[in-house]
């Protein structure tokens, strides 16, 4: 069977899953629910959402894992004209790993015969300099739906597809139809009752008073997760209205074979339901729950809870709370100052499509120029030499010293003061003739790389501290022409691993590391067995002019 077609079948389930898994009383208050929400002609609501992502700091270049938290409020206003097209207006308040900043949306119907939507998004002070804009008149960014799903799409875009998305009330009331009927092919299953929970009628804060609506929970952890996807496998019906369900979703690039995909699934249901059994957990100690409120048949509240961590991948909880208001009231949108005070998708990329000329001219120049280096590591590669030992034998000692760096002029260009240690850490404290500022660096995994980086602090102890997404500096195995590439596209390889280099400090046998960007920009650093760097020199090109500076390791002192 193929592996493509299983995959999918877990993706659906994880989308009826996500609606609902069960057919008792409550899934049909909740589904008919969702069926009359979708017929809202207009509302109003605020909304909030707390989000914490954690995934392995390897994948940007960190030791540990890498943290994400995202904290946002908003409020909006939605209103549907006699075409059913919507009218929305949508305030939102980020705070993003301390960075805060507001920003708001507006939909509106367009003006043209064609049937069309146009989103108008503003943009945030700090993006506008990013997307070289400056212009007071080019506060939002404007394009029309047809034209983002065009893009985003795998293939053409249906036109079905198109104006079931343009009317998404109508598609979700097709689609919760199609999940209900989903619902019913399983309510015989007993193994799935214990998911959903009739809490009764419970107290809701709102804006204007409390209010009493009847509340419905739904939770799913690791074990009702997989009796989910039996229920699913195990029964014909509910695999076919799955199937259903993809199809009308699908692109014209991805049809759905429905006959044929049920049928290969029949054949092979015995082993399906035995790779269930070994499929790993995907959800933490919290699973997920879902909470649903209602009042004269309508959603007023929902909150969904989320806790989903996939080992050595991504570790996610979030928590989403949603109230809705006036619903089927008169609500009064105010369309924002928008026009002449925008810029159009098609411009803004045609900006980006010089300004990529632009960069393919220069980077062509700087692949000519890559000939030597390059040429070199394919060489060493080969034929290099190499020697035992870790990148950290030939990085800084970890012992209380001084090291003194001056120019070839006798000129004094820095210091570093060894301060703190652990097993896999050195802090340093830099000292150039103006400013002074703290360093830690980690030795681990064979390699050496700055963690963390800030201004000076006087005997604090920064080694449990990273705040810096550093390049390697040194990383084994040591042999020429082991090279890696650097987060700035830059690369740097181990070009000698006995190369003689005499300093006012002494005379040392070092491997040398060239970090290039081309021929005429680089940097190679001599590190020498037990004592470090001993020599750094930098060539590069400013203004036209070649500048070429070299400053070695003069004293140490103890």
């Amino acid at each position: 069977m193929k592996q493509r077609n299983f995959l999918k079948l877990i993706s659906l389930a994880l989308l009826t899953m996500f609606t609902f898994v069960s057919c008792s009383k409550g899934a049909r208050e909740i589904t008919q629910a969702f069926l009359k929400t979708a017929e809202i002609k207009s509302y109003t609501f605020d909304s909030s959402a707390k989000i914490h992502l954690e995934f392995p700091g390897e994948l940007v270049g960190l030791e540990d894992s890498f943290p994400l938290d995202l904290n946002l409020t908003s409020t909006g206003a939605y209103n549907l004209n006699k075409d059913k097209l919507p009218t929305k207006l949508v305030n939102i308040n980020f705070d993003v790993m301390d960075l805060k900043f507001d920003t708001e949306y507006y939909i509106e119907p367009s003006k043209d015969k064609e049937l069309s939507l146009e989103y108008y998004f503003k943009m945030p002070k700090f993006i506008k300099p990013a997307l070289g804009l400056g212009s007071k008149k080019e506060e939002y960014l404007k394009f029309s739906l047809y034209e983002l799903l065009s893009e985003i799409s795998d293939g053409p875009l249906q036109r079905n597809l198109y104006e079931q998305v343009l009317k998404n009330q109508e598609t979700v009331i097709q689609m919760n139809k199609q999940v209900f009927d989903i619902l019913l092919s399983l309510g015989s299953d007993d193994s799935l009752k214990d998911i959903i929970t009739d809490k009764g009628y419970q107290e809701l804060k709102r804006r204007n008073g409390n209010m009493f609506a009847e509340t419905y929970e739904i939770n799913l952890d690791n074990q009702n997760y997989k009796k989910l996807l039996k229920s699913i496998v195990s029964n014909d019906e509910a695999m076919k209205n799955i199937l259903e369900l993809s199809k009308n979703s699908a692109s014209q690039t991805d049809e759905i074979d429905v006959t044929s995909i049920l049928r290969e699934l029949t054949a092979n249901k015995e082993m399906l339901l035995s790779q269930i059994d070994n499929l790993p957990n995907i959800f933490g100690e919290k699973g997920l729950s879902f909470t649903f409120s209602i009042h004269n048949g309508y959603i007023v509240y929902q909150k969904y809870a989320f806790d989903i961590n996939v080992e050595n991948l991504i570790n996610l909880q979030a928590e989403v709370e949603t109230s809705y208001y006036d619903i089927n009231r008169p609500v009064k949108i105010d369309r924002p100052e928008i026009d002449d005070n925008y810029v159009d998708k098609n411009s803004l990329l045609s900006k980006f499509n010089n300004d990529t000329d632009e960069m393919k001219e220069e980077l062509s120049e700087i692949e000519n120029s890559y000939n030597y280096f390059e040429s070199e590591i394919v060489r060493l590669e080969t034929s290099g030499r190499s020697i035992e030992g870790e990148a950290s034998d030939y990085f800084y000692p970890q012992e209380k010293s001084i090291y003194h760096f001056t120019d070839e002029y006798g000129n004094v260009a820095y210091s570093l003061e060894f301060e703190n240690f652990t097993d896999d850490k050195t802090q340093v404290k830099y000292s150039y003739p103006n400013i002074d500022y703290s360093a830690v660096y980690s030795m681990k995994n064979n390699t050496v790389k700055l963690v963390y980086v800030d201004e000076y602090t006087e005997l604090t102890d920064l080694t449990s501290e990273e705040n810096f997404l550093g390049d390697p500096m040194i990383s084994g195995p040591l042999k020429e022409g082991n090279y890696w590439i650097n987060s700035n596209n830059s690369t740097t390889f181990i070009s000698s691993i006995d190369i003689e280099v005499s300093t006012p400090s002494g005379t040392y046998k070092a491997i040398e590391v060239i970090n290039f960007f081309d021929n005429d920009n680089y940097q190679k650093c001599y590190y020498a067995k037990g004592v470090g760097l001993v020599k750094t020199i930098t060539n590069y090109y400013t203004e036209n002019n070649l500048v070429n500076s070299t400053v070695v390791l003069s004293k140490i002192e103890k």
